[in-house]
């Protein structure tokens, strides 16, 4: 509750994501059915896509969703006075979408173009091939985009079937971050949801079942730079080597004064781009990577000088407490803002099953040692448990 906002951000998480979808016959379809429910509903109301827009964008707001491996994110962000618009439009697209026939092989042509935009797009590609070998054999794997194959084979039938499985009120998480109380929210939100659907929870589990040991892989492509990602192998790891890894990726990737950006680019002039992030997702499965596009004749340099970072700085502790500072910072700024606030609790639904408050995601920061983080770079992110993937230009591949 921000009782000085002048905005609400709130919208509803859907437990149905990419490693929900039958592949290869479904591969995409979690992200092609939130597209699809844009394209109109039942209700009158809202019969296409220009009367759903509108009906947010005619008051000053923005509607939009999301789609990952293991949820689905339909929100939208208005002035508080308008607030109940919003789960009234969010019960429309998600309990009554209509699927309508003849837009489907247009939508589907249009995410055709966004799948081949983001081939052609080198840091996507190389986030996406990255994802798919480094999680091989697990439903991680699984690219959000799907196929082009897949995608224009879609019927309202896989629509209809998808959403009979997954679309229903045991699967949906609702949030609300603004100038609206809680009590008010929950009235309109039951009101617009609460004769919805009902159905079985998804319980599915991802498992986890490591199959790359390769070390270093590369794809030739039409490009001028190397792109490539170190990162370490997937694991399930412990909330003390989460919150290690988490404030490491600050102290060497936490901006412009920071290690990477310093050393790599800074001193030696081998990038434009480079960072460091650590991704999470449910039941604990973890990996830490890194991100840099140099020169070709360059790249074994900056790998060299990536190497080096990540070993001089495991134990120093005037750079941790610099990393927290900074991160507790961030944190804080980002607490001024509805829709910041709304998308990180998304983020702990999915991954912990429940929103953490401001104060314990300090005090997790706060907790973190020097010792914590050495030990859990030296058990992920030594050469020998790390793997290189990289576009390179066709000409320097031999």
């Amino acid at each position: 509750y921000l009782p000085n906002s002048l905005t609400v951000a709130s919208g509803v998480l859907v437990r149905a994501g990419t490693v929900d979808e039958h592949w290869p016959e479904e591969a995409g379809l979690a992200h092609a059915s939130e597209h699809m429910r844009f394209q109109g509903t039942t209700n009158p109301e809202f019969p296409d896509s220009k009367a759903i827009a509108a009906y947010t964008e005619d008051v000053g707001g923005m509607v939009n969703a999301w789609t990952s491996q293991e949820g689905t994110f339909f929100y939208q962000i208005l002035p508080a006075s308008e607030f109940a618009r919003s789960p009234h439009l969010l019960a429309n697209l998600l309990l009554s979408p209509a699927f309508p026939e003849d837009k489907i092989s247009t939508e589907m042509n249009n995410i055709v173009q966004e799948i081949k935009r983001a081939n052609d797009d080198p840091r996507v590609f190389l986030n996406d091939s990255f994802t798919q070998i480094l999680y091989s054999g697990n439903p991680l794997s699984k690219r959000i985009l799907g196929t082009e194959e897949a995608v224009k084979s879609f019927t309202r039938k896989h629509f209809l079937d998808y959403a009979q499985r997954l679309y229903n009120n045991n699967n949906f998480t609702f949030f609300v971050v603004g100038n609206v109380k809680a009590e008010n929210a929950a009235v309109i939100f039951n009101k617009e949801f609460g004769a919805g659907i009902y159905g079985e929870t998804n319980d599915r589990a991802v498992f986890f079942s490591p199959q790359c040991l390769v070390k270093e892989i590369i794809f030739p492509k039409e490009i001028e730079q190397v792109h490539l990602q170190i990162g370490s192998y997937p694991s399930v790891m412990t909330d003390t080597e989460i919150r290690a890894l988490q404030v490491f990726s600050w102290m060497i990737g936490g901006g412009m004064s920071f290690p990477l950006f310093q050393i790599v680019r800074d001193k030696n002039g081998l990038c434009y781009q480079i960072g460091a992030s650590f991704e999470r997702s449910g039941n604990n499965l973890c990996h830490f990577q890194i991100y840099v596009g140099t020169d070709p004749q360059k790249y074994p340099k900056a790998v060299e000088l990536i190497y080096q970072v990540i070993e001089k700085c495991k134990n120093d502790e005037q750079l941790l407490q610099r990393a927290k500072t900074r991160l507790l910072g961030c944190l804080a700024l980002s607490y001024e803002q509805a829709a910041s606030i709304m998308s990180t609790a998304v983020g702990d639904v999915l991954n912990i099953g429940r929103p953490r408050s401001q104060k314990d995601r300090t005090e997790a920061v706060k907790s973190v040692t020097i010792e914590d983080v050495a030990k859990a770079v030296e058990s992920c992110l030594v050469p020998s448990k790390t793997i290189i993937v990289m576009l390179k230009p066709k000409q320097f591949c031999s």
